[in-house]
């Protein structure tokens, strides 16, 4: 379970992460394909989809991470 405050919750099929106030994430649930295991750093917001989780660091870059099958952890070349 998180612990702390957030500013903001997303919920993917079965994982959930939390925008802390300190701007860092943290995630629970299913940890499968590793969509619960957010980066470390500082962050603006956090989107989970069904089996993946993204997020836009501190700086205007995004990062994802989870399972990737249908490319939805790959980060477009034209972001940012």
């Amino acid at each position: 379970m998180p612990t702390g405050t957030f500013t903001s919750i997303t919920a993917g099929a079965n994982h959930a992460c939390g925008l802390a106030t300190d701007s860092t994430i943290e995630c629970w649930g299913a940890n499968s394909w590793g969509k619960a295991s957010p980066p470390t750093g500082r962050f603006r917001s956090v989107e989970a989809g069904a089996n993946h989780t993204c997020g836009l660091r501190a700086s205007g870059d995004l990062i994802c991470w989870g399972r990737n099958q249908a490319g939805q952890t790959s980060v477009p070349p034209w972001f940012g």
